[in-house]
């Protein structure tokens, strides 16, 4: 559902899939045009709660932003997590798509790993941490969320 949610601008129900004591890793490019050129592969940023909620009501609203971009989520390996009702996910994901009029062609990859924690009826994401190429910095924004 995660996937869907956020290539169909869905960005609260995304926000919703998240635990309250979340911690994503990523790249810092990935939410700040500041890091754009930042050259080091190995500088990894650490975001939570407040910060991905606040990010995704601002999505939410910029509703003159068109992507059409999707999402296709592969090599999906499950396991037992480190505590009690928690799963290990990792996974390649592949975003490709136009954004904007369609002239801007975006593709690329990335890497994750997701530690999910099992709640009632659901599962939400307690740990996240996303590679990619550096490279693809731009096009990883334009992606929003990976």
């Amino acid at each position: 559902m995660e996937a869907f949610f956020v290539d169909h601008g869905r960005y609260e129900e995304w926000a919703s899939l998240l635990a309250r004591n979340v911690t994503y890793r990523s790249p810092a490019q990935l939410f700040s045009a500041a890091h754009a050129n930042e050259s080091r592969s190995d500088v990894l940023c650490d975001y939570d709660y407040d910060f991905l909620i606040s990010y995704a009501q601002k999505l939410g609203r910029a509703a003159t932003d068109v992507s059409r971009l999707r999402r296709c989520i592969s090599n999906v390996i499950v396991a037992t997590g480190p505590a009690h009702r928690e799963f290990t996910v990792g996974s390649y994901l592949l975003i490709t798509g136009t954004h904007g009029t369609g002239s801007e062609s975006i593709v690329f990859t990335a890497e994750r790993h997701d530690v999910l924690q099992r709640c009632r009826n659901s599962f939400r994401i307690v740990r996240r941490e996303v590679t990619f190429d550096l490279a693809a910095g731009r096009a990883a924004r334009l992606a929003r969320l990976i």
